[in-house]
C-alpha cells in the first residue's frame, strides 16, 4: 500500500508538467545527468565504501517563478558496499566480499537557482531494486537479490552551478531512509541503509 502511495505522489508532482493549460509547464530543460561517486550501506560495523554512480535523463517539469522549479528523472543507480568479518568460535576467519545493487530511481526535486548560477535542491527518491549481488573476495559471486528489499526511498540533497545554460557542476548526497534488508535475509533484524555521495554532471538539451 505504501508503494502505491508513493507512486501516486510522483504521479500527481509530475503531473502538471502535461498540462498545456499551464503556462509555467516546461519540458525545455531535458538533460542527461552523470554522477559518479563514493557508495556504502550505512548499518552494520562490517560495511565499508565502494564506487558507485547514477546515470540518467532529469527534467524542469514545473516552473514555479524564475527562481524556483520542480525537476523529475529517471535514472540507473549502481550502488553497495564492500564488507568484512571476522568468525572466532574456534578459529578467526576473515569473511570479505562486496555486494552490488543495481536500482532504476525517480528522484523528484525542488530546485532553487540564484541570480549568479549557484543551486541548492532536495526532495524524494523511490528506486526499485533490479539487481543484486554479492561477490567474495577471491571467490565466486551469486544473486543476493531474495535478500534485499524490493524497493527503497531516499532523500537527494544537492548543490552545486551552472556554468552556462546547458552545463552544470555540483554534488548530491542521497540518503537512504528505508532498510535494505529483506525478510530473508540473514541481517533481517538489522537496520541498513543505502548512502551515496556523488559528483554531478548535467548538461542540457534546450528544446526550441
Amino acid at each position: 500500500m505504501k508503494k502505491i502511495v508513493l507512486v501516486l505522489i510522483c504521479v500527481w508532482l509530475i503531473q502538471p508538467g502535461f498540462s498545456q493549460q499551464n503556462k509555467n509547464s516546461y519540458f525545455d530543460q531535458v538533460g542527461v545527468m552523470i554522477a559518479p561517486g563514493f557508495s556504502t550501506v550505512m548499518g552494520g560495523d562490517s560495511w565499508s565504501g565502494t564506487f558507485g554512480f547514477q546515470l540518467g535523463i532529469e527534467s524542469r517539469i514545473y516552473k514555479m517563478n524564475e527562481n524556483s522549479s520542480v525537476y523529475g528523472g529517471v535514472l540507473f543507480s549502481l550502488q553497495g558496499a564492500s564488507y568484512e568479518e571476522i568468525y572466532s568460535d574456534y578459529v578467526s576467519e576473515k569473511y570479505a566480499g562486496k555486494v552490488t545493487l543495481g536500482y532504476i530511481s525517480i528522484p523528484i526535486l525542488y530546485n532553487y537557482l540564484s541570480d549568479n548560477g549557484f543551486y541548492a535542491e532536495a526532495g524524494i527518491q523511490p528506486g526499485f531494486l533490479i539487481s543484486a549481488n554479492d561477490k567474495l573476495d577471491g571467490g565466486e559471486s551469486y544473486d543476493y537479490k531474495d535478500a534485499i528489499n524490493s524497493f527503497d526511498l531516499a532523500i537527494p540533497v544537492g548543490a552545486g552551478f551552472w556554468i552556462n545554460e546547458k552545463l552544470s557542476v555540483g554534488a548530491r548526497a542521497v540518503f537512504g531512509l528505508t532498510n535494505i534488508n529483506s525478510s530473508e535475509s540473514y541481517d533481517s533484524d538489522q537496520t541498513d541503509r543505502n548512502f551515496l555521495l556523488l559528483g554531478v554532471v548535467r548538461y542540457n538539451f534546450k528544446k526550441e
